[in-house]
This record gives C-alpha cells, structure tokens and sequence, in this order.
C-alpha cells in the first residue's frame, strides 16, 4: 500500500510538471468534470435527529476535528461505483503540517441504518448513494462515512467501472499473480458478469481488471481471501502495480488525459497538484493504511461488518493526535 501511494504522489507532481504553462486551461476543463455541489460535510448524529449523549471522547474527537479540520488535516473520500452503489470507499487523511497520509478503508458491507429502511440491503453503506429523495449521492455517502470515523468529509473523488476500464486500457494492462481460481457469476448483472482466473501471473486488460477487482467469492461461496478485508488488500496491491507502469514518459500523457476524462471530483486541480507536489517528500513511514475496526455477523439473514464504534474513535484520535502508526486492533 506504502509503494502504492508513493507512486501515485509521484504520479500527480509529474501531472504537474507536464501541465506547466497550460494549467488555466486544463483547470477548466477539470473543474467541468466536478458534480454536485459540495461543502465540508461533519454528521455529529443520526440523521433521524435522535437525542444522543456526547461522550467526552468524542467532545474531544469534534473538537480536534475542528481545530484541525481545514488548517492541519484534510480528509479526501475516495469512491469507486458500480450504478447506484458504492463498491470502494476509501478516506484519504493528509497531514499537512506533518506531512503524512492516513488511508481508512471502509468495507462496503458496513452496516449503517440511516432512515430506518426494513429492506437490509438499504442498511449496507454501498446502498447510500442509490437513497432517494436527495437523501444519497455524494453527499449522503460523505455523511455516512463521516458518521462513522467521526471526522469531516472534506473534498471527494469518484471513479466507476468505466473509467477503471480505460485508465487500465491506457497503459497496457496490469500484471497481477492471482492468488487462487476465481470463479463467479452474475447472470443479474448488466452485462452479466462472469468471471474466471486460474491461479498465478496473468496480464489483465481494462475489462479483465474490472472483473479482478469486483470479485468477492466464487460460486460455491467460497470467499477464499479472507472476504471483503482481502478485495481490499487486493485493490490496493493492484493499483500500486497501475501506477508503476504509468510512469512512462511515452505512455504518461495518454494516461493522465484518459484519468481527467473519467475521475469526478470537488478538488480544484490546483489543490490536487498542491497536495501531490506536497507528498512528494513523503517517505515510507509518512504513509500507514488502516481497515476499519470491526467484523462480520449475521441479522435476519442478512451479513454485515459491524464497526467497532468505541476503537474507530481511539484509531481517529490517535491520528489526529500524530500517534503513527496505529495497530489496527479491529481486524
């Protein structure tokens, strides 16, 4: 994960450099990228407005959040979709005094009931962005996830399969050594979704990376990699290899051209070239990765991943408070 970032930082200065004398009209462009109008989000409690006691940790977490909310520590949601649903939720907490990166990744079963929704799948943290009546989207996703960790949400970046197709299409394919055969199918998906790997070196394309990506378990039920925590780990190896190869000077500019074309975001692109010229000094012990602390259990017949509320709070604070890294006592 630590490789992984480091190249993406490397990834944004170079982006910098090449856009040089041109940035006015390249921001433009990326700003029209941008949608929904979006604010620093903090969900303080339930949306329902029901009554809730602060604890004086969390007194002490709001209050650290708004001391450092945008001065010290930016917090950048980073989300891959799939329709009307969330399939990576990720929070990008830079440092900017100390210069560090704290990454957070949400699972996307998590369980969070917003609206008292009876369906159990409303009540998984992938469905909020398909909540109606303008209670979903962005924004509902960025309170949820806000809800959760306890801290602002404070600028947002999204991609779907689409843009992961061609961003992967755009520099080759990626090499990946799969762990085990994955084998799984969908007939309800649109196209459906079949997949099928053996087991070792393989160079995917746009299409067969998207498969890689979404895969969960086989159809014998079979998670094989420890589930939803080993598609996390998966994607995060798996962009680490995307990224080495796109530091190509040949290939570079077709890359970055193909990113812009498929990422949305509420960064400016001057705020994303300040923040990846600022990485740029980062070494491996500035960057930690952390899952969210929790674990499965089963309600109504339906499976979740139930966060540990009171150790998010300690593994938020201790971050805040620059105590890296933390043990992710969750998982």
């Amino acid at each position: 994960m630590k490789k992984y970032l480091k190249y993406l930082v490397i990834f944004l200065g170079v982006f910098g450099a090449i856009l040089g004398g041109g940035i006015f009209a390249i921001n433009r462009y990326y700003n029209a990228t941008s949608f929904e109008e979006f604010e620093a989000i903090y969900q303080e409690q339930e949306i329902e407005e029901v009554e809730e006691i602060e604890t004086a940790e969390e007194k002490e977490q709001r209050e650290l959040d708004e001391r450092y909310g945008k001065t010290r520590r930016v917090n950048i949601l980073l989300v891959g979709i799939d329709g009307v649903r969330t399939d990576t939720l990720m929070v990008l907490s830079y440092d900017q005094e100390d210069n560090m990166l704290d990454i957070i990744s949400i699972p996307r079963d998590t369980y969070i009931d917003l609206y008292g929704y009876r369906d159990p799948a409303r009540k998984k943290i992938n469905s909020v962005y398909g909540y109606p009546e303008g209670r979903g989207g962005i924004k509902g996703t960025a309170e949820a996830v806000s809800k959760i960790l306890g801290v602002t949400i404070h600028n947002y970046a999204v991609v779907d399969y689409k843009g992961v197709r061609e961003i992967v299409d755009s520099i080759g394919g990626v090499e990946v050594d799969i762990p085990f055969r994955m084998v799984y199918d969908d007939p309800y998906d649109t196209p459906p979704l079949k997949i099928r790997f053996e087991k070792g070196k393989k160079l995917l394309d746009g299409e067969d990376a998207v498969k890689y990506l979404r895969w969960r378990k086989n159809n014998s039920g079979a998670a094989g990699g420890e589930g939803d925590l080993g598609r996390i780990s998966r994607q995060q190896e798996f962009v680490m290899v995307a990224m080495k190869k796109a530091m190509n000077p040949i290939r570079l500019p077709n890359v970055i051209s193909t990113g812009l074309q498929n990422t949305k975001t509420s960064l400016t692109l001057t705020e994303a070239l300040y923040y990846g010229t600022k990485a740029l000094n980062m070494n491996d012990t500035d960057i930690n990765a952390y899952s969210l602390p929790g674990e499965d259990r089963l309600e109504n017949g339906a499976w979740y991943f139930e966060h540990d509320r009171e150790k998010t709070r300690a593994l938020m604070r201790n971050l805040y408070r620059g105590i890296r890294p933390v043990e992710d006592e969750g998982n």
